[in-house]
């Protein structure tokens, strides 16, 4: 028995990080990632808050630069709950193939964990240095959550 093997062992159909597309259109870990990954360098690289758009806009006010779209950080939330459940599940077996694959989820949950975070962090740190310029007009308040508001 190998990595190769252990590997291969995850269960891939409850895996919520799969690399797999859904049935119904949701996009896949992977593209959720990528899509994460993304929002976060566009984040610290911008200047300025980027404009919060919990749904995809609509085609004339489209914003290919905005916050996360389609409830991303949602999504993501919700996937990092379903792998610790998951590793929750797992712990109670001392089996070392187990073990491994249980450390493989950890790992991987901690980096969603810490892109979100640092997404996130990125977001505050705008708000708290610039609070008045962002509260001082209704077009600049639309670049926020309404949890950031």
């Amino acid at each position: 028995m190998d990595i190769s093997d252990i590997l291969q062992d995850l269960n891939r159909d409850r895996d919520p990080f799969a690399d797999d597309d859904y049935d119904d259109g949701r996009p896949s870990g992977q593209t959720d990632l990528q899509a994460l990954t993304r929002a976060w360098i566009n984040e610290r690289g911008a200047a300025e808050l980027l404009p919060y758009a919990p749904h995809p806009p609509s085609p004339p006010l489209a914003n290919p630069s905005s916050y996360p779209k389609d409830d991303l950080i949602e999504r993501a939330t919700n996937r990092i709950k379903a792998q610790i459940e998951k590793v929750e599940e797992m712990t109670g077996d001392m089996d070392p193939k187990t073990n491994f694959s249980l450390i493989i989820i950890q790992t991987e949950v901690e980096r969603w964990k810490f892109i979100i975070r640092s997404i996130l962090r990125a977001r505050i740190a705008k708000i708290d240095k610039h609070t008045l310029y962002y509260l001082s007009t209704p077009e600049l308040q639309t670049r926020l959550s309404e949890t950031e508001i």
